[in-house]
């Protein structure tokens, strides 16, 4: 290469370099837009001892109980990329008298308080809660922060992607051809309408740092992924409808009736409903999906009639359910073979930690599991919420369930497990369901375990087969 050849491509690669913060070993920060930047807390990462802190921009968060951030506190998340342990460290305007980095039952992670310093090593990358003062016997500020910390990602390349910059687009940009990726660039990306629909054969994604505020939707779709360390963002974004009978059009992001779809990476960051709906789709892969949410009606992950799906590797502060399975009966009636294992789950009010109902209008559904489960806090103030529940309104028979080893700790305010079947509000069949052959193996909590709650409609509508092994109170290794 010529030297100005060279000094091309340093012209074009160093803004994106710059951009996203990342340096020679392999981590990278991420910008995050001025109007969602978080200044309360100082936050800093590094490799390894001996090298400097790198300052890194923290976004804002909340949550609609005052627990998290209570005494005049605050909230804040971030997400980076690293490829081997990262080093923290979190400073707080006033003295640290305590912090806590959840989950902890299974692999705790050790934390030093040097007076507004706390720093810990984080030693692969994974999703945490870092709690300061939340122990704190006087009334001191508390702060959390929700860390993220993902493998580097690689960027796609190729003729057939489109690169977006920032800035203001027509919903026609987002149109593709056959087996395109539309890669958005690092910076805010806002839409006309606030709407974007995603075609068959076609990869969103968004580069760590780019922020799109825009409802991603993608309709009678096979062969669609997003992807990328990026954020999609609520930010200014209206709220539609609050019309939980339709068919996900209120969600943040929906797929209906989809084929072979992919989640790997973006973030959900204050949604103005229903983060993340998939409405009677098949073979489907979340991985990596992150949601930061505090509105009401904010469910995590909302499967209705869904085959063939396995969640993974999921963090999922949610303002209701973190998990939603559902059903409607303008999708297939008989539904199943749903798959969730190695999620953190942050449940604010309302809501459960994972819940199947409350509407449950399909004829079957089966064969689910639930593994390896870190719930991290469970409010629930509405009442009757646990942290695992079953909640049949309609006529459905769920069976086949299992639920094994959930890990349950922080604050908790809710119950631990409750099987019902019963008529609310959200009743739509006048006839009810049937719960049967339920195994929960393995529910590890710091806290006493509460009594499970299990109510029949009548003796023709019951819980049946419910069997327990491997539930009590543990200690913290």
């Amino acid at each position: 290469m010529n030297f100005l050849k060279y000094l091309v491509v340093l012209f074009v690669l160093w803004p994106v370099h710059a951009a996203v913060g990342e340096n020679m070993q392999g981590m990278s920060i991420y910008p995050v837009p001025t109007d969602i930047r978080s200044e309360v807390l100082t936050f800093e990462v590094r490799q390894a001892e001996g090298d400097l802190w790198q300052a890194v921009p923290l976004t804002k968060a909340d949550s609609m109980s005052d627990q998290p951030h209570a005494h005049g506190g605050a909230e804040a998340w971030v997400v980076c990329a690293a490829s081997g342990a990262l080093q923290l460290r979190v400073t707080a305007p006033v003295p640290v008298v305590s912090a806590v980095i959840r989950p902890s039952l299974v692999q705790p992670i050790d934390t030093q308080i040097d007076g507004h310093h706390v720093t810990a090593t984080i030693a692969q990358p994974g999703y945490v809660v870092i709690e300061l003062n939340h122990d704190a016997a006087t009334d001191v500020p508390r702060f959390t922060v929700y860390l993220m910390i993902e493998k580097p990602e690689t960027l796609p390349i190729g003729e057939n992607v489109k690169r977006i910059k920032p800035g203001h687009h027509a919903p026609e940009l987002f149109a593709s051809s056959s087996s395109q990726t539309l890669l958005l660039l690092p910076g805010v990306h806002t839409v006309e309408g606030q709407m974007i629909q995603l075609s068959s054969q076609t990869t969103l994604y968004l580069q760590g740092g780019a922020y799109l505020r825009s409802y991603v939707h993608a309709i009678d779709v096979e062969h669609v992924d997003l992807k990328g360390h990026g954020v999609i963002d609520g930010t200014g974004v209206a709220c539609k409808t609050r019309e939980w009978r339709d068919d996900g059009d209120a969600a943040f992001v929906l797929v209906r009736h989809g084929k072979q779809i992919t989640w790997d990476g973006p973030t959900i960051y204050d949604s103005p409903f229903w983060n993340f709906v998939l409405h009677g789709g098949e073979n489907i892969a979340i991985r990596h999906y992150k949601s930061i949410c505090w509105k009401v009606n904010n469910d995590g992950i909302q499967p209705r009639n869904c085959n063939r799906l396995v969640a993974e590797n999921c963090f999922l502060k949610c303002a209701d359910d973190c998990v939603a399975i559902k059903s409607r009966r303008t999708a297939r009636m008989t539904f199943g073979d749903l798959t969730f294992r190695d999620l953190v789950l942050w449940n604010d009010k309302p809501g459960n930690g994972v819940e199947i109902g409350h509407t449950s209008q399909a004829d079957q559904l089966s064969n689910v599991l639930f593994e390896n489960i870190h719930v991290v806090h469970a409010e629930g103030a509405e009442g009757g919420k646990h942290v695992i529940s079953i909640f049949l309104v309609d006529h459905c028979t769920v069976q086949d369930v299992t639920y094994r080893d959930f890990y349950v700790e922080g604050f908790l305010a809710i119950g631990d497990i409750g099987f019902q079947i019963t008529q609310s509000r959200y009743s739509t069949d006048s006839q009810r369901g049937h719960i049967r052959r339920i195994k929960v193996d393995g529910y590890h909590k710091d806290q006493p375990i509460k009594p499970m709650l299990i109510n029949d409609y009548d003796s023709a509508h019951r819980v049946q087969d419910v069997s327990v092994d491997r539930m009590g109170s543990i200690e913290k290794n």
